[in-house]
């Protein structure tokens, strides 16, 4: 949802809004983030560090540029949608040493 969230495509973004809306009630989406961010981060760094246009999107079904573009998109809407996700949450839960330490070890696993 998250990526989604962030699609350039106004009627995709707006279908991924909707449905997260629609799936958590407004006093839940802030533990949604916090329980998912991980799983964001873990998205931006298979992202940007793993894959490429030619394994994000089949060299066999679709042409080099079309690859690039896609890959290019989904890219700027994980790390977009990094950026969202730290948005919806406090710079409180943000600061806390357990979510430092956290980090950490998320960033080790990259």
């Amino acid at each position: 949802w998250v990526s989604g969230m962030c699609d350039p495509n106004v009627q995709s973004s707006i279908s991924a809004k909707t449905a997260f809306s629609m799936s958590f009630s407004p006093d839940k989406h802030r533990d949604v983030y916090k329980f998912g961010l991980k799983d964001v981060v873990m998205h931006v760094n298979n992202m940007v560090l793993k894959e490429t246009p030619d394994t994000y999107t089949d060299p066999k079904i679709f042409p080099e540029d079309e690859r690039i573009e896609r890959y290019d998109r989904a890219v700027a809407m994980a790390i977009l949608g990094f950026g969202y996700s730290l948005q919806q949450l406090d710079s409180q839960y943000l600061q806390d040493d357990r979510v430092s330490v956290e980090w950490q070890s998320i960033l080790k696993e990259g």
